[in-house]
C-alpha cells in the first residue's frame, strides 16, 4: 500500500501476519496491531502498537509511545520525545531494548519481574532493586514507564 506524503495518521490492524510500514515521515501518528504477527514501523510520529503474539519493531520522533506486546520482544529507537509527553512500553513474556536520543529528559520507572534492569543514562535514582530501577534523567519531564513481566529491559543513549 503507497500512503500519500498528506497523510498525518495512519491505522493498520490485522489478524495473522506481519507489518511493516517504510518511507513514513516522523509526523505521521501511527496506530499499529496484529494479533499473531511481528510490528514492523521504520518511523513514526506518535505510536500505539499492539500485538499478542509478534516481536514488535520501532523508530518514532512523537511525544507519545504506547507500545504493548503479550509474547514478543520489543525493540526500539526514540529520537525526540517532548515535555508533556508519555512513554509506556510493556511486554509480558520478552525483552526490551530501547535506544533513545541523548537529550532524554524522563521520570523513569523499568521494572521487570523475572529479568535484569540496565539503564545507561546518567539518573538521580530514586528506587533500586534487583528488578526495578527507577529514577530521574535530566528534569524528568515525561514519564517513561517499561514493564516486562518475563524477560530483561535495557534502556541506553543512541550512539
Amino acid at each position: 500500500i503507497r500512503v500519500p506524503p498528506s497523510v498525518r495518521e495512519i491505522k493498520v490492524g490485522n489478524v495473522s501476519g506481519r507489518i511493516v510500514l517504510e518511507n513514513m515521515s516522523a509526523d505521521v501518528d501511527q496506530e499499529l496491531e496484529s494479533v499473531s504477527g511481528a510490528i514492523d514501523t521504520e518511523m513514526s510520529g506518535d505510536l500505539r502498537s499492539r500485538s499478542v503474539s509478534g516481536a514488535i519493531q520501532f523508530s518514532s520522533a512523537g511525544s507519545r509511545i504506547d507500545v504493548d506486546t503479550t509474547s514478543g520482544r520489543i525493540k526500539g529507537e526514540i529520537l525526540a520525545l517532548e515535555a508533556g509527553g508519555t512513554v509506556d512500553v510493556e511486554s509480558i513474556s520478552g525483552t526490551v531494548e530501547l535506544e533513545a536520543f541523548g537529550g532524554l529528559d524522563a521520570a523513569v520507572t523499568l521494572q521487570s519481574v523475572s529479568g535484569s534492569v540496565t539503564c545507561g543514562f546518567p539518573l538521580q535514582i530514586t528506587e533500586q532493586r534487583r528488578n526495578r530501577l527507577q529514577g530521574v534523567i535530566g528534569a524528568g519531564s515525561v514519564p517513561f514507564r517499561v514493564k516486562t513481566v518475563s524477560g530483561r529491559i535495557r534502556l541506553v543513549p543512541m550512539d
